[in-house]
């Protein structure tokens, strides 16, 4: 493996977007945790035998357990910071627009390259480790990649880096 599939990197924005996920979720479960301690007052000794406390436990159990793994990967994650006016290959914090063809179908799309998990398709947003992020991750403008896909084989070509507003 690369150095770039050992480590969780992730973009500025996507850090962001995880702190707020992880406030949602601390919410979430303070919420809860009020919920449960009404049901422990309603059920009295008999709280053991409420299916209700025990589904509240178990919602507890799982929204702890997700908050936990977000902040690691938080911790854990390296930020990038890149300038993406400066770079000339593409790279995390890159937005590229490409050209791609399979079985005499051609499209053309602008995607932004962001970090781990940050993914989202209808906003033109792909992973570095997706199959398409990992396949043009270090490509230079003019450059041809093939991606091996289940359809067969993708023909894509980095026609230009695009600069944007922002700093990642």
């Amino acid at each position: 493996m690369t150095a770039m599939t050992d480590k969780i990197y992730m973009t500025l924005e996507g850090q962001t977007e995880l702190r707020k996920r992880i406030i949602t979720e601390e919410n979430n479960l303070k919420a809860l945790l009020k919920e449960k301690a009404v049901a422990y007052e309603a059920s009295g000794d008999g709280w053991h035998d409420n299916p209700g406390w025990i589904q509240i436990g178990q919602q507890e159990e799982r929204i702890s357990k997700d908050i936990n793994e977000m902040k690691k990967r938080l911790r854990d994650a390296i930020i990038i910071k890149n300038n993406a006016e400066s770079l000339t290959s593409v790279q995390i914090g890159s937005k590229v627009r490409l050209k791609q063809e399979c079985k005499g179908i051609v499209k053309e799309l602008i995607l932004d390259i962001v970090g781990n998990q940050e993914s989202n398709l209808a906003k033109g947003k792909i992973a570095y480790d997706t199959p398409l992020g990992s396949a043009i991750i270090g490509a230079k403008v003019g450059e041809l990649v093939n991606l091996k896909a289940p359809i067969g084989i993708i023909k894509i070509e980095i026609l230009e880096l695009l600069h944007t507003n922002e700093t990642i």
